[in-house]
């Protein structure tokens, strides 16, 4: 009876350290997106082309810390507030980004272009940020996002014109076609 108990706790903290970025923190609402593609399906296929996304928000304070981990089928180049953090082109392996240094007072711009390669497209992103009164706010990807298939003049710091659409959300993590083939790399921090 012991030993069973032993495992029911050891399966619990498991799931529980599970509980942070793509494969949990905010992983019941940050959705696969997609710019919604004209007479195709971005599950299913899209163009082998880049498209542009971003998400705008505004804080009252620069944050005490902030994180995301992003995925993306096929390549990706990352920015925040018109600053590229980084890139890469494996959507199986997630990567971490701490953006805390890049987010500031006012409007914060987090901008991605993703390029499809073939077949499926899409990219997911979770993560947070805590405040400077200590309130833990989510940054996932979802329709609040705005995507465009072609890049307009500072698009990288938010600058949208009437190209711009909400994102196609395709499904939360584990969805498929990519199922939970993500591997995450929060879960080892």
């Amino acid at each position: 009876m012991k030993r069973m108990a032993v495992i029911l706790v050891a399966a619990m903290a498991l799931v529980s350290a599970v509980q942070t970025g793509i494969c949990a923190e905010g992983a019941g609402t940050a959705q696969w997106i997609w710019y919604p593609e004209k007479d195709m399906d971005p599950i299913a296929e899209a163009p082998a082309e880049p498209r542009y996304f971003v998400k705008i928000f505004s804080l009252e304070a620069a944050p005490k810390s902030a994180k995301i981990e992003v995925a993306v089928d096929n390549v990706y180049q990352l920015f925040v507030n018109g600053k590229s953090i980084g890139e890469g082109d494996n959507w199986q392996a997630a990567t971490v980004y701490d953006i805390t240094k890049n987010l500031k007072t006012g409007k914060n711009v987090i901008a991605i272009l993703a390029t499809n390669q073939d077949g499926p497209a899409g990219f997911i992103v979770a993560g947070g940020l805590v405040t400077a009164d200590g309130k833990k706010v989510s940054l996932v990807s979802n329709s609040t996002w705005k995507a465009s298939s072609k890049a307009t003049k500072g698009w990288q710091d938010g600058v949208e014109d009437k190209s711009w659409v909400k994102a196609l959300e395709m499904g939360e993590f584990g969805s498929p076609p990519w199922g939970t083939s993500v591997e995450c790399e929060m879960l080892s921090q």
